[in-house]
């Protein structure tokens, strides 16, 4: 939005700057924790209270709305992006969980099949966290 400065006066300049600050200091104190969609719904009504207690004019209205849908747009594509990794990576633990059972199955495992058993743990923990994640079960 760098670039839209300049054509904004200077008195919405500076209203931008502080509901970016506000929409920061929301940022900062949700990092590390789990939300819910009803927090999310708290911080959205608390940040549109902040939004109506600068009193913009219709003009400044029109700018965030704009800049908000355009923000949107982008967030609604990554989020669709995310969705299909996740979805995709819960296929591969599929996979992987089908793999490590028949290797726990076999009666005997040399070395090789050993640590590609291994192998194989590591990446469906690490995979099913970030499903966990993702799904909000766990931070």
């Amino acid at each position: 939005m760098t670039g839209m400065e300049n054509q904004f006066d200077q008195e919405t300049t500076k209203k931008i700057d502080l509901i970016n600050r506000k929409i920061e200091e929301i940022n900062q104190r949700r990092i590390g924790c789990r939300t819910t969609k009803i927090e999310d719904e708290l911080d959205r009504e608390e940040l549109d209270e902040y939004i109506k207690s600068l009193r913009l004019t219709e003009e400044q209205k029109k700018i965030i709305e704009t800049y908000n849908k355009n923000n949107e747009k982008y967030v609604s594509q990554k989020s669709l992006l995310y969705f299909i990794v996740i979805f995709v990576s819960v296929i591969v633990q599929v996979y992987l969980a089908f793999v490590i059972y028949e290797l726990l199955l076999k009666q005997s495992l040399d070395i090789y099949e050993s640590i590609y058993l291994f192998v194989l743990v590591v990446i469906f923990l690490f995979n099913l966290v970030q499903i966990l994640k993702y799904l909000r079960i766990i931070r």
